[in-house]
């Protein structure tokens, strides 16, 4: 309905998916984020301002609380808004190869090796090595069932590739059974060391950093001797992953307890605030103001990051549905944002209030921006969208349309648009071109090759060239049917080279003249008012089209050998055994 007309109007280098996403309210980033998108039309900026080099695709997952990988966990990013500290810590070395999973578990998919030992494949380039020298024709799951039917017959494991990989995977899938040769003997020594340790991942054990659950228990000697440090200094601390503490991120729940100390010390300036309740915590004082819960007195306003200034918007902020770096950016942001208890947007709508005293758009920063949006802006109380649609109401008063931008922009639209009360599209469908359907009547103008001419007149003018161009094709293919007709009547058929010339030259003649034959029927109908007799599509078209293009090049080309034929035959006077 124009809409899309409207927006490249506006945004001609905005390339997005879906244009309705632009100015909702909401950063979204990839490409919406960009100069050529006024950056999600100023959605963004504020994101821009926190995280100025971080590009993603989805900023909200920024800070969610869950590690996203790739481009998230970069220090543009702060990796992640800090999601993906405890992760980093652990594994420093481990990167990221890509989108793959493993039986399902996908939390960790795209790490490999022992450098991310919290993946479940374990592979390392050692271990892959020994893989491919003991299995040559069992890598990664292929052809696995006939190596382990040969040498473990009994083995039963829902995985293969794990027997005899060099690492001992321990657990429920893995095979350190008998039968399966105690996983191919990579878990013979873990065995001995630990006969009464079953757990998964068996080779976290000794891996040098402290695993908790059950693996810090005295039947799996405490992580292998990993949890002996950690258990002195913290003697009644169970938690799942001992490394989170101290480890410069303050971890909640069972880590920030007098048992763990606090997380090691991690959360002591965040439990200044007993009652601050954040789902971040690690975000408070750490140099920038962050919103709602964060900036309120019981957290001391981000542990002073939201003092001074931002401080005064506590009570905004406590209302949750705005972000603080949205606030006082220089664009009005309508909604929440504009109420006396955020100061009006941090003084960025105080502009916008006094002039539009009583304008509720949804979006102050569209009013006065240089294109006529309708509805709740196109009232007086907006001062009828700041001014940019006075020339639209005083020319068309009665028009209503909903991109009030196509009228008068020299492309005919139809519907309500080609209308007296929208001066037939601000004059746009006054005068046509030939691939204007909107306003093909019989009594419109057109310009064809620079010659103005009625519908009317055009259309008979195809209709006296397409009867022609029909007569002319069927003499052709009589023509050309009297010849086939004369070489299969003749003695020597097709046993001549010259008959066979004729053959092939009068086949591509018949199946040029019939195409061209059809004439305009082929042609989309959509052209009906100004062509005669057209009754196809655009698929018909182009098949119209290969049609003649097929013949028109192959009858010249075997015209051109007929031509050679005879200079043999009359100049050198050679026979057709040697051509």
């Amino acid at each position: 309905g124009g809409d899309c007309l409207a927006f490249s109007q506006r945004f001609p280098d905005c390339k997005v998916d879906d244009i309705s996403l632009l100015g909702n309210g909401v950063c979204n980033g990839g490409n919406y984020s960009t100069a050529e998108c006024d950056f999600d039309i100023k959605d963004c900026l504020g994101f821009n301002q926190r995280f100025p080099g971080c590009v993603v695709d989805i900023p909200l997952k920024i800070g969610n609380g869950i590690c996203n990988r790739g481009a998230y966990n970069t220090a543009e990013c702060e990796f992640d808004g800090g999601d993906c500290d405890e992760f980093n810590q652990k594994y420093p070395e481990c990167i990221d190869e890509g989108n793959n999973s493993f039986m399902g578990f996908t939390w960790m998919s795209g790490y490999k090796g022992l450098k991310c030992t919290a993946d479940l494949q374990g592979f390392s380039d050692t271990s892959a090595l020994a893989l491919t020298l003991q299995k040559p024709n069992c890598i990664f799951g292929v052809n696995c069932t006939e190596w382990l039917s040969e040498n473990y017959p009994d083995c039963q494991v829902s995985y293969p590739p794990f027997i005899a990989d060099g690492v001992c995977q321990g657990g429920d899938f893995s095979g350190n059974t008998p039968e399966c040769g105690y996983e191919g003997g990579d878990c013979v020594e873990f065995n001995m060391n630990f006969p009464n340790c079953t757990v998964n991942r068996s080779f976290m054990i000794s891996d040098g950093s402290c695993d908790g659950g059950g693996h810090n228990t005295e039947e799996c000697g405490y992580d292998g001797g990993d949890c002996m440090e950690f258990n002195m200094k913290y003697p009644n601390c169970d938690v799942e992953f001992p490394v989170k503490i101290g480890n410069n991120h303050c971890d909640v729940g069972l880590y920030n307890t007098p048992e763990c100390g606090y997380d090691g010390g991690d959360c002591d300036a965040f439990n200044k605030y007993p009652n601050c309740i954040v789902s971040n915590p690690h975000w408070i004082g750490d140099g920038k103001c962050n919103g709602g819960s964060y900036n309120k007195p019981e957290c001391g306003f981000d542990d002073g990051d939201c003092s001074g200034r931002d401080s005064q918007y506590s009570i905004c902020q406590g209302l949750g549905r705005v972000v603080s770096f949205n606030i006082g950016n220089g664009v009005c942001d309508g909604g929440f944002y504009n109420i006396p208890e955020c100061f009006y947007d941090g003084g960025d709508c105080r502009d916008f209030n006094k002039m539009y005293p009583n304008c509720k758009a949804r979006y102050p920063k569209y009013v006065g921006d240089g294109f006529c949006n309708i509805g709740s802006y196109n009232v007086p109380e907006c001062g009828f969208d700041g001014g940019d649609c006075y020339k639209f109401n005083t020319m068309y008063p009665n028009c209503n349309v909903s991109n009030p931008s196509l009228v008068g922009d020299s492309n005919c639209d139809g519907g309500t648009y080609n209308t007296p009360e929208c001066g037939f599209d601000g004059g746009d469908c006054l005068i046509c071109s030939s691939d204007n359907e909107n306003c093909l009547s019989n009594d419109a103008v057109l310009f064809i090759d620079g010659e103005k001419r009625d519908t009317k007149s055009s259309k008979r003018e195809s209709q006296t060239n397409a009867i022609s161009q029909m007569i002319a094709s069927i003499i052709s293919i009589i023509a050309s049917l009297v010849i086939l007709w004369m070489i299969f009547r003749s003695h020597e058929k097709l046993s001549s080279i010259f008959h066979r010339l004729l053959l092939m030259l009068s086949v591509s003649d018949i199946i040029s003249s019939i195409a061209l034959g059809l004439s305009t029927i082929p042609i989309s109908s959509e052209y009906k008012d100004i062509i005669w007799n057209a009754q196809g599509n655009d698929t018909t078209c182009e098949m119209q089209g290969f049609f003649i293009f097929i013949g028109s090049m192959a009858a010249p080309l075997y015209n051109c050998s007929l031509c050679w034929y005879y200079v043999f035959v009359v100049v050198f006077q050679k026979k057709d055994d040697f051509i």
